[in-house]
């Protein structure tokens, strides 16, 4: 890779990735970019590209880039469902130190809707800066990780 990416960019395109969009990482100039799964089955069954708008019709020249050049060049990034949030929340939780919050919160850690009624209980408690800074460096932590498992270089400021 001949530029460095910055970290922000990595945890962004993880956090914030949409269903059905895959981002890859350019690794020649650490530019990603996010590609519709159903643009990018039809650059490798390299179906016409037919009347698209501008949009479309870069999002099907990043397809077809990334089809022709493979993962040498673009490199998948992770989705967020690569990060466990239900551990982050179980770590955040341990990292408290009133103890009746630690309750509280706990208890969320059940049954059905576990990630909705946490984050009411962390509004509740008053604790959401908290929650989102330590869920934002657990995602950091994530991608710092991933960039060094397939020898990205980072910047991380």
């Amino acid at each position: 890779m001949n530029s460095s990416i910055h970290l922000d960019t990595v945890v962004e395109a993880v956090m914030y990735s949409p269903d059905q969009v895959t981002s890859f990482l350019n690794r020649e100039t650490g530019d990603v970019v996010q590609i519709r799964e159903d643009v990018l089955r039809r650059a490798q069954v390299k179906a016409p590209h037919g009347m698209l708008d501008a949009e479309e019709k870069q999002e099907r020249q990043w397809a077809d880039a990334v089809v022709s050049a493979g993962a040498d060049i673009y490199l998948p990034l992770p989705d967020r469902r690569a990060v466990d949030e239900y551990q982050l929340m179980e770590e955040f939780i341990q990292n408290l130190k009133n103890p009746m919050m630690r309750s509280m919160l706990t208890r969320e850690l059940t049954g059905s809707g576990v990630f909705r009624r946490f984050q009411d209980r962390v509004l509740e408690l008053g604790l959401a800066g908290d929650w989102e800074a330590f869920r934002n460096e657990g995602y950091r932590a994530f991608a710092r990780g991933w960039c060094e498992a397939h020898y990205v270089p980072y910047v991380d400021e």
